[in-house]
């Protein structure tokens, strides 16, 4: 099964694709996020509906109960925090208006305090005596009924849900359970959606942008029974937000893209939440802490022992909900997978062996300490390297940029390499038209094939261009040092920079500028041409005897 998480090819988790077992309805949207909220409209009816639709047998004062729809209004409004929909009360019958919803406070005889279709409408049972219920079971109801109208469906055993999750059938998860065993009257007194209950509705409605638009950081957090979104299902709305699993005791697994089961150490767990639940009799006044003469009366049961259920929730777990984008990627300092989205993403790998993907954007990948093996897929994408790490790029997957602190040479597909530091002493190109950078010590710059650009530092760099019709630039501050160009040939460039040879305004102006001595080699900068001054020595041709300072060789910038 697609959603079988434990399956190759799983495409979504069970707690998505299970909780939307009611399916579509032509009064709700189709869902999909989208650039502006859907706007889906409730109405309460009036008496003149009631009378119609339930034969005048209602209880007046539930068309009067201002609470009850108080309550109504702020369960939608709550839904509203984190759907990209709007849900708007209409002061009208909604005729025409198929993306409409209608609230009924009607009389009916099966017992049920509501009851709600897929798409439909809500029919609030006002002959029950709900009043003496209290609010928490009114918001509770309320969260339910709703859902219901969205397309969410019971958790129980008779649905998809529970036959292969009942242990998670619980309202800890979802509003949509009726199930006791954990402690339901606590979830009803949240009054908010629960962790299922998010994962579906954004999956099918995507997120309300104006919710969570800051720049946010999120963890492997342990499971919080008081939060909606229990700390494990990951949901944001806008900002710069940044996963950080430094702090991990295990290689992570982090995928970035919306819809990932993401976790700390080699596997997904078999559900999501709970790992277990360890049943217990327990003696009641030892539990309790009563004195041993105490009696303990439950229904007529003296002393009773009592069944405790103890819970044990998995560990390092966190799902990344859809419609949700975060930009950046904190890794562990262990050996990590770690996986862009479509966003510019910053990925850190950290110490360990790591496994680094970009995916498509304009990504920033370092692997950190350890050989890593990175993949910036598509777009522009930079790597840092400081270690013996591998560069994996595809043809046409933009043109990349590495900066390496260490010896480096390029890898198939990657374009441009600069080196950084006080380490690295050679850079590599390929067969593509490459740029190469050196830092400022002495560097070998070595372009192969291609038509390459290579760019001396303060060093006395070696620049072989290799096959090709090459530039060699020079554009940092003349210093005494002087760079060994060992294969100029006539297809050959050489750049000089405005900034630094101020005198060259023009290219024509070289040969009153720039000296050549040709039993030397030695290219030097006279910077007022009158010869009468030192010219300063900043290149050597070893190769060249036959060059000339012609205006065709030299571009000015």
């Amino acid at each position: 099964m697609r959603d079988d998480h434990s399956q190759a090819g799983w495409s979504t988790a069970y707690f998505v694709k299970r909780l939307g077992g009611f399916g579509l309805s032509y009064n709700v949207p189709a869902g999909s996020p989208q650039e502006n909220p859907a706007v889906i409209k409730y109405y309460f009816h009036g008496s003149e509906q009631l009378e119609f639709e339930t034969g005048g047998s209602v209880p007046s004062d539930a068309l009067q109960d201002t609470r009850l729809k108080e309550i109504f209004r702020e369960v939608y409004d709550q839904y509203s925090s984190y759907l990209n929909v709007e849900f708007v009360e209409s002061k009208v019958v909604p005729v025409t208006d198929r993306q409409s919803l209608v609230i009924n406070f009607g009389k009916m005889t099966n017992g049920s305090a509501a009851v709600a279709m897929s798409g439909g409408n809500i029919t609030w049972n006002a002959a029950n005596d709900y009043k003496s219920w209290g609010e928490d079971y009114s918001y509770y109801t309320a969260l339910h009924e709703i859902g219901h109208t969205l397309g969410m469906p019971h958790t129980d055993s008779t649905t998809e849900f529970g036959k292969d999750y009942l242990i998670e059938d619980s309202s800890e998860f979802s509003v949509m359970s009726y199930n006791r065993y954990v402690n339901n009257s606590l979830y009803q007194k949240l009054h908010s959606l629960r962790m299922y209950d998010l994962a579906y509705l954004q999956n099918r409605f995507g997120v309300n942008a104006k919710s969570r638009a800051g720049d946010d950081v999120y963890t492997f957090a342990d499971f919080n029974t008081y939060a909606s979104d229990g700390g494990r299902y990951i949901w944001d709305g806008a900002g710069i937000d940044t996963f950080d699993a430094s702090k991990e005791q295990a290689g992570v697994y982090v995928n970035l893209n919306p819809g990932s089961w993401i976790y700390v150490g080699e596997t997904k767990e078999k559900n999501f939440l709970i790992k277990s639940v360890h049943s217990s009799k327990q003696d009641v006044k030892i539990y309790f802490g009563l004195p041993d003469k105490a009696t303990v009366d439950s229904n007529g049961a003296v002393n009773a022992p009592l069944d405790i259920s103890d819970v044990e929730y998995t560990k390092g777990q966190a799902y990344i909900g859809q419609g949700t984008q975060i930009e950046n990627l904190l890794g562990s300092a262990h050996s990590d997978t770690l996986i862009g989205n479509a966003a510019d993403n910053n990925i850190y790998g950290g110490a360990g062996d790591d496994m680094i993907e970009g995916g498509a954007g304009n990504d920033y990948l370092d692997g950190g300490k350890g050989t890593d093996t990175l993949k910036g897929g598509l777009g522009d994408d930079l790597y840092f390297i400081n270690d013996a790490d591998l560069i994996v790029e595809d043809v046409d997957q933009g043109t990349d940029w590495v900066i390496s602190t260490v010896n480096y040479q390029l890898t198939a597909n990657v374009e441009n390499l600069t080196l950084v530091g006080s380490t690295a002493t050679q850079a590599t190109g390929n067969d593509l038209d490459n740029i190469l950078i050196a830092n400022n010590i002495d560097n070998t710059l070595t372009g192969g094939k291609g038509n390459d650009r290579l760019m001396g530092g303060l060093g006395a760099d070696t620049l072989i261009g290799g096959e090709g019709e090459d530039t060699f630039v020079f554009n940092a501050s003349l210093n005494g040092k002087a760079d060994v160009i060992t294969d100029f040939s006539a297809e050959d460039k050489i750049e000089l920079s405005k900034t630094i040879f101020s005198s060259l305004t023009s290219a024509d102006k070289v040969i009153e500028h720039i000296q050549y001595d040709s039993s030397t080699g030695k290219l030097s900068y006279d910077s007022d041409g009158s010869g009468k001054g030192n010219a300063i020595h900043f290149a050597t041709l070893s190769t060249s005897s036959l060059f000339t300072v012609e205006s065709n060789v030299f571009i000015i910038a």
